[in-house]
């Protein structure tokens, strides 16, 4: 009897699949008491009363299904909104955002941690912006467009053990041209400190993993003796070293690109990809992978 092989069944990755969980009216009624629980661990570190119900709404109206999730159109979705009220706390109210992530990272350790299999994932997030008003938008590699275009970027840092993921740092990335004459008022009106110089994100990403390695860190790592390794480089990315990033304690897999602007993304591992509005299999093609 002859064997006729049929192709292999590929499933595309998780953004590319219908959610697992489907929830009902009534399932998500009954996350409000949640949420209000999850804002009560953060309460203590806003000073006054108005910034805590600031801090409620918005995480009330970053989980509403709206287009555009700007102040005005979150704020006015809400039943008790208050667009004046809602801008003043994400734009003047003197809260301390340094402290608000450090509790998190506490919440994230009682939750989540765990010291055999923790490891941290450092990576770039890019998201399209317009305009001439927010910090950092010029044209640059966008990783969500897969392309050069207008946008903001920045460098995240996700913890991720047997128990869930979840971010856990960020540092903003101002493109190095941000720096120049030109941009001498979009600075002002950004409010970005003078003190502030181009740092790449290689840099930013090493910051991150120094402050998870820091003493007083509050999520813990799995520690392997070879540190962080570069690894799948593209052609034209050579061989060097990229500061910040070598020689750091817990286990990192890291790639960096050859483009010369500082990307550090990570190695795909998924032959499934989107590119030209569709998915496709095996692009790009990398060194030393099966085509």
């Amino acid at each position: 009897m002859d064997t006729i092989a049929t192709p292999l069944q590929l499933v595309p990755p998780p953004s590319g699949r219908p959610p697992e969980i489907n929830l009902a009216t009534r399932d998500v009624a009954a996350l409000a008491d949640e949420l209000a629980a999850y804002h009560a661990l953060f309460a203590p570190t806003f000073a006054r009363a108005e910034q805590r119900r600031g801090a409620l709404c918005y995480l009330q109206g970053q989980l509403l299904d709206l287009e555009r999730k700007t102040i005005e159109p979150l704020a006015l979705a809400l039943p008790d909104g208050d667009v004046q009220m809602l801008q003043q706390f994400i734009g003047q109210s003197p809260w301390d955002a340094a402290r608000v992530l450090a509790r998190h990272q506490e919440v994230v350790a009682d939750t989540l941690g765990d010291a055999e299999t923790g490891v941290l994932i450092v990576d770039g997030c890019d998201f399209p912006k317009q305009g001439a008003e927010s910090v950092g938008v010029a044209r640059q590699w966008c990783g969500a467009l897969g392309k050069v275009a207008t946008c903001q970027a920045s460098v995240v840092a996700c913890y991720a053990s047997q128990h869930g993921y979840t971010l856990v740092d960020r540092r903003l990335y101002l493109p190095e041209k941000w720096f120049t004459a030109d941009y001498a008022g979009r600075r002002a009106r950004c409010g970005v400190p003078s003190e502030v110089t181009f740092r790449p994100k290689p840099e930013l990403a090493g910051e991150i993993v120094a402050a998870a390695r820091a003493p007083r860190a509050a999520v813990p790592l799995r520690h392997r003796r070879r540190g962080l390794r570069e690894q799948h480089r593209p052609p034209g990315s050579g061989r060097r070293r990229r500061p910040g990033l070598s020689g750091r304690g817990p286990a990192h897999d890291a790639r960096v690109d050859g483009t010369g602007d500082g990307r550090v993304t990570p190695p795909p591992r998924v032959p499934w990809r989107w590119r030209w509005g569709r998915w496709r299999q095996g692009c790009p093609r990398w060194p030393g992978r099966a085509t």
